[in-house]
């Protein structure tokens, strides 16, 4: 199975829900900068920011999620857009803990039930 695969069948294993919450990435040797995320789930993440990112390239990110600092490790799996100011990546997270799983799923269940009861 291609890599490209393995991605799409991934990102379809976990449901993921809007967001727009400020993180600060960390990537090579920056002192971090601000990327918005757009989407989230226990699986990744679809962030835009100022940064030129790659495909596979290591990331940091810190984020706070109910009142809780939260500090994940992930790769870049694809760059959606770039332009000259702005990147949007989607970043599958890496080794993410488990106190950071249930917050993320958590947020994602409550979002995801507030859409529906708008509806």
């Amino acid at each position: 199975m291609s890599k490209e695969a393995r991605d799409i069948i991934e990102r379809r294993r976990h449901q993921r829900a809007a967001v727009s919450t400020t993180a600060v990435v960390l990537a090579r040797s920056n002192d971090g900068v601000p990327f918005l995320i757009e989407s989230l789930s226990i699986g990744g993440a679809r962030l835009a920011g100022p940064l030129t990112l790659n495909n596979d390239e290591p990331v940091q990110i810190l984020f706070e999620l109910d009142g809780h600092p939260l500090d994940v490790r992930g790769e870049v799996i694809r760059v959606v857009d770039r332009t000259l100011d702005r990147d949007i990546v989607l970043v599958r997270f890496v080794d993410l803990a488990d106190d950071a799983r249930e917050l993320i799923r958590e947020m994602v269940r409550r979002t995801l039930a507030a859409a529906d009861g708008d509806r």
